[in-house]
């Protein structure tokens, strides 16, 4: 094996996704030595690094990849994130939000191994506009929100070397990306004149997927323990950061309009006011996240390429 920038190796799950797309570009920037996993195909193929299909509730799977490829350090970005699909399918969301965590904590524990795990803004309970990592948490307002609650116990109860990431409407584009975000989402809404409502009563603080990459590859070289927010900076509602994007990517304004998330049929509730405050990262880490124009720029000049 390579000698590696802090002698680490490197695994992450959920390879595919927006994040874990920008944590192998990093990866490879930083030239740190890695190994991806996703539990469907590799989906950059123009890339040369190593890849493993791996489904993480599957215990067997998971033993013999870590096994194999021995890493010190996991990201893990691999869990069910959409709100209605969690309550819909709970059982599938425990397996892989929490269940899974159990099979990574044991090979962690027993190799020395730090673990990154990716959280959620939506453990918060929504009554609060900027929200901290000491902040006592109750319980959340939707079954998503309760599975990364448990994670996080998990963890915290149960593993050696752990950070938690909480982070917030993180957005971005990949080439190849099996999902949408928000960005993504109000530009192919308003390219097609299409009108859309948005909430004006959720407030977040929206996230770069190359900023919060980065920050989880610094908490575990610089073998930070505990919970971070890991978000970007501005307090914004979900109404306003689409006004943004359109201005960005001078699209029509217009055909934006807001809601409030009363008047919306959701299948599971979200939390109105899950901003976070980022200031334990920019201490302990230097975390710098780019401002919501820098951020939108980046992602507008990553379209037209």
């Amino acid at each position: 094996m390579r000698k590696t920038k802090n002698n680490k190796r490197f695994l992450i799950t959920g390879s595919n996704g927006l994040l874990g797309q920008k944590l192998i570009k990093e990866l490879i920037n930083q030239k740190i030595n890695f190994v991806a996993t996703s539990k469907t195909n590799n989906k950059i193929v123009d890339l040369n690094f190593d890849f493993e299909v791996l489904d993480i509730t599957n215990k067997a799977e998971i033993n013999y990849i870590l096994e194999n490829h021995k890493p010190d350090v996991i990201i893990n970005t691999a869990a069910i994130s959409n709100v209605d699909d969690c309550k819909k399918n709970y059982q599938e969301c425990l397996n892989t939000n929490v269940k899974a965590l159990e099979y990574l904590v044991d090979y962690c524990n027993a190799n020395d191994c730090h673990l990154v795990h990716l959280s959620s803004d939506f453990v918060y309970s929504g009554n609060n506009y900027i929200n901290k990592e000491d902040d006592i948490l109750s319980s959340a307002v939707n079954y998503y929100g309760n599975t990364k609650i448990e994670g996080e116990k998990l963890l915290s109860s149960r593993c050696k070397k752990y950070s938690i990431v909480r982070t917030s409407l993180v957005y971005g584009y990949n080439k190849n990306s099996a999902r949408s975000n928000i960005v993504l989402w109000v530009k192919a809404s308003l390219e097609a004149n299409k009108k859309i409502n948005v909430t004006s009563n959720h407030y977040r603080t929206p996230t770069l997927a190359e900023d919060l990459a980065k920050a989880c590859i610094n908490l575990a070289l610089k073998e930070k323990t505990g919970i971070y927010n890991i978000s970007g900076k501005e307090n914004i509602s979900v109404y306003e950061f689409a006004l943004k994007i359109a201005k960005i990517f001078n699209l029509n304004e217009n055909l934006i309009s807001p809601i409030h998330s009363s008047k919306i049929n959701e299948y599971d509730k979200r939390p109105e006011k899950t901003s976070l405050d980022i200031y334990k990262a920019i201490i302990d880490i230097n975390y710098n996240p780019k401002s919501l124009n820098e951020g939108l720029e980046i992602v507008l000049k990553q379209t037209e390429e």
